[in-house]
Order: structure tokens, then C-alpha cells, then sequence
């Protein structure tokens, strides 16, 4: 009988198979043995079998778990059998779990490590988070567009009363949290392995967005490009220095990453053009929303005179109104974090502005210059403003005036600025919209409302001297000498 001390898996002669299958149990009966192993400078052998199984160019050692001989042959001939049908990563997690290669994270597994232990800010990565989805949900072929039945109040033309009566539509869940089918599509995405994530994916996505939303408008196609530049740089931003060193102490990511190498389309231009009569927007304004909605009027008022943002505005605390100095001054408070640090200062206002709000702040009755019911949302990932209805109530009054922008409110700050810029250039307009950088201003933002020319024009005009002895009235082509 051969010494249990002198009997290893490395040291045992190969034994011969008598035409058995690796299947059964018995070709295994002189294939296990007990491991030896050495602790602290003393070798010993261990109490249970083990066996050397290979499959597929592949070997590992598998602890079978008892002592019994007949019983670890019949274990060892179970896992090849596993190996067979379920593969190597499917066997060793169940059979040998500490040697099992740890799956890829999944995209949900990522977004919640990045919120639980990466310093940028909850609101940011939300941003991140939303546009990673979306473009997981595209490359993997998971709809966010459902059916859905609402309804609708119309006029019943016999009896003359309004009646409810329900219509068939259809709903994009990504942009709704809150909802039951929201959560299922999240939680769809949030599912999906980053390991099928690949670049080449993300390459093909990239074109695909591009001529799925552009088709033969070269302006649309421009903003697209902008659009998909915007999703890729925001999803991309999961996997930069500012959070990837942190998430990778805890997961498992795939390499490559899913956006190595991918570039985003040639910087198209996103300058501002006005397409608002100011003067007649701000009449009607005054002259319909102050009455029906004065909510949406002060949001308004805070959009196109101040330049605010939309986060600035729902936010907006009475104490940082200065109605004497004329100056709305944007800070941190217990509610609100500015966009970056330079989003922090002071806004200058006119004097008539200021004046409408001391009117407005005579009859508050909280300390928010936007009044609602809904309580203060100070952190979370998604954004939930405190006025939500009274900003969609702006949105749809700005949009039947003719403000056809996708974020009509932001498109108020966008001629602020345009304005500002025209009467005292872009660095009273960087100052004013309080941007990090003056080139932030220039590309993003501005366009000169009045045209400028060279100023030569003079020199064209007849004069007695002139050679030229008539000039064509192209009207009615008659000569004026």
C-alpha cells in the first residue's frame, strides 16, 4: 500500500484508462488523491481527495470533499461532466468558487458604485448615468418607448360639456423615473454586462444615431452630431480619471473599456442664433402669463432678465434677491450647490425687474421666489424641480409664442446673453453668465444681432465729382441723374 505522505497529484504515475470515458467513475479511481501541501516549513497531506481534471487546453485541481474514494470518483466525473455541458466558468463557480474568474460588472453595478464612492457630484452623475443607458439601450436593441392610455378632456360638440375620453399614445420612459414602466426599463439596462458593451458597438452606435436622426437637413444633422457628442462625452466621463480608480477597487471591468479609442464627430458649431422678438415676447408675457400663471411669469422673468438657469431659479431663496441694490446673487444654500464655482455671483437686474419682485415678495408666503407644494429635493440622482408644473406651464406658453427650441426655458438665458453681448461685448455677456471661461461664451452661446460692416459704404455715394453719371433705379428702371 503506497504511503498516503509519499502519494501526490504531481507524483503519482499516470494510470492507464482501460477505454473509459472521462464520464465515469471509475476512470477516476486512480486519478484522485490527497493534496500535500506545506505549513509553516512542514509538509502535510490533506484529508480529502482531490483530482487534476482538464477540458478544453484547460486544467485545474478540484477539491472533491470527502475522503472516501468512491465517492471523490464519482464527484470528479460529475464536474467533468459539468465542464461539458456548462463550460469552465459555470463549473468552477460552483464547484470551486475562490478560483472562479469574477464576472464583468454589470452597467447598473457601476452607476451605483460610482454614486457610492467617486467624489463628483450626484446631479453629474446622473447626467452620466442617463446618457450610458441610453446608449446601452440603443446598442442592445432595449425600447424605451411604450404604449401607454391617457386621457384627454374634449368637448362634446351635442351636449356642449366637456367630457374625458382616453387615446392611445406612446411614452419615452427613459426621461420618467418615477413610473412603473421607467423602473422595468432601467432595470433592463442596468442588467446588461459592460463586457458586451464593446468599442466597435459604441462605433457602430455612433453612426447609427447619426443617420437615424438626421436625415437629408443639414441643420438637423449638425445638431445631432452635437447630440451624440454630448451622450458620448457624458457616458465616457463613467470611466475617467475621476471615477474609474475608484470603481475598479470593487469591480471588474472589461478591457478594453467600452469607450477606448472611440473619438466623437468634428466639433460642430453651437452659436447662438436669435430667433426672439425680446420686446414683443416680454409684452405678451405681461400681458397674459403675469394673470393666468404668475409662477411661470416669475420664471420667466428670472429666464430672459437675469439669465438664470433652470436649477437657479427653482431654488431661488428670497434672501438673495436685493431689491434696493437690484442684484439676484447666486450661492450655496441648504438647498442648492451652483452648477461650479464660478456659477456662484452676483447677476445685475434692472430696476423694473427688481420692482416686480418686491411686489411679488410682499405677498409670499415661503422663502422660495417660485411658490409650490412640493418639498425641496436637495440630493438624489434625478433632478425632481419644486415647480415642476409651473415650469411646464412656461415651457408651453413660450412654445405657442412661437420659441421652438428644445429647452425653451434655456433658450430665455441664451438671448440674455446675446443681448448682453451686443451692448457690451462678450465679456460683460462671460460675466454676466457667469461661465468659467470667456471661450465658453464665444462658442456656445453668442451672435451679434446687429450687423457690422466694414464701414466703406460712403465712399460709393455720387458726388459732383464723381464718374459715375447716373445711377439705375432698379424699381421701376428709370435713370436719376
Amino acid at each position: 500500500m503506497t504511503n498516503r505522505d509519499e502519494k501526490s497529484g504531481k507524483g503519482m504515475a499516470k494510470p492507464k484508462s482501460a477505454g473509459r470515458s472521462k464520464a465515469d467513475a471509475r476512470y477516476w479511481t486512480d486519478r484522485t488523491f490527497f493534496p500535500v501541501y506545506t505549513n509553516d516549513g512542514e509538509k502535510r497531506t490533506a484529508r480529502h481527495y482531490a483530482a487534476r481534471i482538464g477540458y478544453l487546453k484547460r486544467r485545474h485541481t478540484f477539491a472533491l470533499g470527502t475522503g472516501n474514494k468512491e465517492t471523490a470518483s464519482k464527484t470528479a466525473a460529475t464536474i467533468f461532466g459539468s465542464l461539458q455541458r456548462q463550460g469552465w466558468d459555470e463549473t468552477l463557480a460552483k464547484y470551486a468558487p475562490t478560483h472562479a474568474a469574477k464576472k464583468p460588472a454589470t452597467v447598473g453595478e457601476l452607476i451605483r458604485e460610482a454614486h457610492a464612492c467617486s467624489s463628483v457630484a450626484p446631479d453629474t452623475l446622473a447626467d452620466y448615468a442617463r446618457s450610458l443607458r441610453s446608449i446601452v439601450a440603443d446598442v442592445e436593441g432595449i425600447k424605451s418607448v411604450v404604449a401607454i392610455t391617457r386621457g384627454k378632456r374634449v368637448l362634446d360638440p351635442k351636449s356642449g360639456k366637456h367630457r374625458v375620453v382616453k387615446i392611445a399614445t406612446s411614452k419615452d420612459v427613459r426621461f420618467d423615473p418615477s413610473t412603473e414602466a421607467g423602473e422595468a426599463w432601467r432595470k433592463r439596462v442596468d442588467a446588461v454586462s459592460l463586457s458586451r458593451i464593446t468599442p466597435e458597438k459604441i462605433q457602430k452606435w455612433k453612426l447609427t444615431y447619426l443617420r437615424a436622426n438626421s436625415g437629408d437637413d443639414y441643420e438637423q444633422e449638425r445638431r445631432t452630431k452635437n447630440t451624440a457628442n454630448s451622450k458620448l462625452r457624458q457616458a465616457k466621463s463613467l470611466f475617467s480619471k475621476n471615477v474609474l480608480p475608484y470603481v475598479q477597487r470593487s469591480l471588474v471591468l472589461p478591457d478594453p473599456l467600452p469607450f477606448a479609442g472611440i473619438t466623437f464627430f468634428p466639433r460642430q458649431s453651437m452659436r447662438y442664433v436669435s430667433r426672439i422678438d425680446g420686446p414683443s415676447l416680454i409684452r405678451n408675457a405681461v400681458d397674459t402669463l403675469a394673470a393666468s400663471d404668475p409662477e411661470a411669469f416669475k420664471i420667466f422673468l428670472l429666464g430672459i432678465m437675469a439669465g438664470l438657469r433652470a436649477g437657479e431659479i427653482d431654488m431661488l431663496l428670497w434672501r438673495q434677491v436685493d431689491f434696493d441694490e437690484a442684484t439676484i446673487t447666486i450661492e450655496a444654500t441648504a438647498h442648492f450647490k451652483p452648477k461650479a464655482e464660478t456659477s456662484a455671483g452676483g447677476v445685475r437686474i434692472e430696476e423694473e425687474t427688481a420692482e416686480l419682485l418686491r411686489g411679488y415678495r410682499a405677498r409670499a408666503t415661503g422663502e422660495f421666489v417660485i411658490e409650490s407644494d412640493r418639498p425641496a429635493r436637495t440630493r438624489g440622482r434625478y433632478r425632481d424641480r419644486r415647480a415642476k408644473d409651473a415650469f411646464a406651464a412656461l415651457n408651453l406658453w413660450l412654445k405657442s409664442q412661437g420659441v421652438s427650441a428644445a429647452k425653451p426655458l434655456h433658450e430665455l438665458r441664451k438671448e440674455f446673453g446675446s443681448l448682453i453681448c451686443a451692448r457690451a461685448g462678450i465679456y460683460a455677456a462671460s460675466r454676466a453668465l457667469r461661465h468659467a471661461d470667456v471661450a465658453i461664451t464665444a462658442a456656445h452661446y453668442l451672435d451679434e444681432k446687429e450687423h457690422v460692416t466694414v464701414g466703406l459704404g460712403e465712399f460709393l455715394r455720387p458726388s459732383v465729382k464723381s464718374s459715375v453719371e447716373t445711377i439705375v433705379d432698379i424699381k421701376d428702371g428709370r435713370k436719376a441723374g
